[in-house]
């Protein structure tokens, strides 16, 4: 069990390295990825804080996909 991220670097690392590894697909898909290995003490609430932070998933949330015809 790891503190949250407000407390803890190691766990902002473990949350960051998690969001990469799924894409940035959100925060059920981050949870999913980190809950394979470790348990973090109000996981969801320190997942949205970082997808927030994340320049990219905040440029791309909510944008239709583009498909080239």
């Amino acid at each position: 069990m790891l503190r949250s991220k407000d407390y803890s670097y190691f766990t902002g690392l473990i949350i960051l390295d998690a969001h990469e590894a799924t894409l940035g697909h959100g925060t059920e898909a981050t949870l999913a990825r980190i809950r394979e290995n470790y348990w973090i003490v109000k996981g969801r609430k320190s997942i949205k804080e970082v997808n927030r932070k994340c320049v990219i998933s905040t440029r791309y949330q909510g944008q239709p996909c583009t498909s080239v015809l």
